[in-house]
């Protein structure tokens, strides 16, 4: 009788990826210079595949920087929109983005000065920041104790260089920084503020019938003296003249 003879072939179907949904990094902005983790996010890989990242649009020449989901420590000192896509055996997917966005950091300023640093209480001043910059987003913090020590809040923050109207109740410190993706030094001036006098309430004599030419001792009553400050005695009217002695207390020999 007959043989009958067959054959077997195996087809091996091998499975295309579907494109990734999105793309994300970590951190999505940094500061002058860094590295960021990128992922990618939906999508599945066929046979043989794996997310490739390019450094731009990799149908317009961008560069491949590396393989796999995450993809980590990618060095960054531009702005970069990263790519991603699927590219295995039977195709190569559409692809999703990224944008790493580079901040400028700030620089230190180089000097503040006042308009005073010497005040009597009440009284205001302007202080000015120079030099420096703030970087992307940036401003100028203002603190009335050293923000290296703990986590201060500032009394003031600016675009502007100028902080004005300050009027410290007592002699102050005052503290200036750059604020943005990151902190600079800060640069300090003292404002010193002195106190004002206050007026007294009452006069007291050792006596008041004497004989002409006899001595009197006057005593101040009341009041406060301020920085700097005496008191000063005249006769015939508060500052007519020169004065005939100062202190708390002053010896006179009335003739009238």
């Amino acid at each position: 009788c007959a043989t009958d003879y067959s054959n077997t072939i195996t087809v091996l179907v091998e499975t295309p990826s579907t494109d990734p949904t999105s793309a994300t990094a970590d951190p999505a902005a940094v500061c002058g210079t860094g590295t960021v983790d990128l992922t990618a996010n939906g999508g599945a890989l066929g046979t043989g595949a794996d997310w490739v990242w390019y450094d731009d649009d990799p149908n317009a020449g961008g560069v491949q920087v590396g393989t796999g989901s995450p993809l980590t420590g990618i060095n960054v000192a531009t702005s970069t929109t990263f790519y991603v896509r699927a590219e295995g055996n039977c195709d190569t997917s559409n692809s999703a983005f990224t944008t790493v966005t580079i901040d400028i950091p700030p620089i230190a300023p180089t000097a503040v000065t006042a308009t005073q640093t010497t005040i009597c209480a009440g009284s205001t001043v302007d202080l000015t920041v120079t030099g420096g910059s703030l970087g992307t987003g940036g401003q100028w913090a203002w603190y009335t104790t050293d923000p290296t020590v703990g986590s201060p809040i500032p009394v003031f923050t600016s675009g502007s260089t100028v902080y004005s109207g300050v009027s410290p109740p007592t002699t102050t410190t005052y503290y200036v920084r750059a604020e943005a993706c990151d902190t600079t030094a800060a640069l300090s001036v003292t404002i010193t503020v002195n106190t004002l006098s206050q007026d007294p309430s009452s006069v007291l004599g050792s006596a008041t019938n004497v004989c002409a030419g006899d001595p009197v001792t006057l005593t101040v009553g009341g009041g406060l003296l301020g920085t700097g400050a005496d008191w000063y005695w005249y006769q015939g009217g508060c500052g007519a003249g020169a004065p005939i002695g100062s202190g708390t207390a002053v010896t006179t020999n009335p003739t009238t």
